[in-house]
């Protein structure tokens, strides 16, 4: 069975602009928000992203598919500076 994956990052136009980035599961509506300040870690984002998938494989919330909504965007941009 092909993973369905219900995690979206909250576009801009829709997120809290207090934090640097939100995610947000589509299935059950729990968010978790990014609020490192910048220059940070990439390997500790993707350890965000990648826990809060775990966590709601682990609850169930994959294993529906779900039509995509208004908020959701599976594309993040953030600026480098080096």
């Amino acid at each position: 069975m092909k993973k369905i994956c219900n995690q979206y990052f909250v576009k801009d136009t829709h997120r809290n602009k207090k934090y640097n980035g939100t995610i947000k599961c589509s299935c059950c509506d729990e968010e978790s928000n990014w609020n490192q300040p910048y220059p940070f870690e990439m390997k500790l984002f993707i350890k965000w992203i990648s826990d809060f998938q775990k966590l709601h494989n682990n609850k169930g919330c994959n294993k529906i598919k779900i039509e995509t909504q208004a908020w959701e965007s599976k594309e993040v941009s953030f600026g480098i500076a080096l």
